[in-house]
């Protein structure tokens, strides 16, 4: 299945719905409404490199290729306390989001994405 472009309106509304006893219901609307609006990762990259290649760099995740994200080159480092209080975000999440983060971030690295946001 073409995840980047799913081709009915039944196939994006399995696909936004099937974690929403998991999540809030802002979560699964604003799922539904990214599916809507895919686009395949050619799209991507000729709109980034027509547009905005000279703000940073665009990756795909590994596997998933319809994930993207626009990374910016570093304009403040985080401090040791800011990265301590995202990890503590983390921490407070539930194991489920933790591991869907985790594997996200894993999708990301392997794509190239390198973050310290992203441990």
């Amino acid at each position: 299945m073409d995840f980047g472009h799913l081709k009915t309106e039944a196939a994006i509304r399995h696909f936004a719905y099937q974690y929403k006893g998991r999540q809030p219901e802002l979560f699964t609307i604003d799922h539904l409404n990214s599916l809507r609006a895919a686009f395949e990762l050619d799209t991507w990259r000729e709109g980034w490199s027509r547009y905005l290649h000279e703000f940073g760099k665009l990756y795909s995740t590994f596997l998933v290729p319809y994930m993207v994200a626009a990374k910016s080159p570093v304009r403040r480092k985080l401090t040791n306390d800011a990265l301590e209080r995202l990890r503590a975000i983390n921490r407070g999440m539930r194991a489920y989001h933790q591991t869907d983060f985790k594997d996200l971030a894993t999708f990301f690295r392997l794509g190239g994405l390198r973050s310290p946001k992203l441990h």
